[in-house]
């Protein structure tokens, strides 16, 4: 689990949810707000060509050490 619900995204339920969810972060821009940098910030640094970049090393790496694995 990447990503905390209501801290880094929104989900809905059904059309009704979303259309309540929608009038509600629209009403409330600072939270809206803080949601969408959080997400960001984290999608950034776990998907980001940092991340994926260190990740693929330690793969590389690790099959050189390894070779078994």
């Amino acid at each position: 689990d990447f990503f905390t619900e209501d801290e880094d995204f929104v989900f809905f339920d059904d059309e009704v949810d979303l259309l309540e969810k929608t009038r509600y972060f629209l009403a409330h821009e600072s939270l809206r707000q803080t949601i969408a940098e959080q997400g960001y910030r984290k999608a950034c640094l776990t998907f980001g060509y940092d991340s994926l970049a260190r990740n693929v090393l330690d793969v590389v790496s690790q099959s050189v050490t390894d070779p078994s694995s």
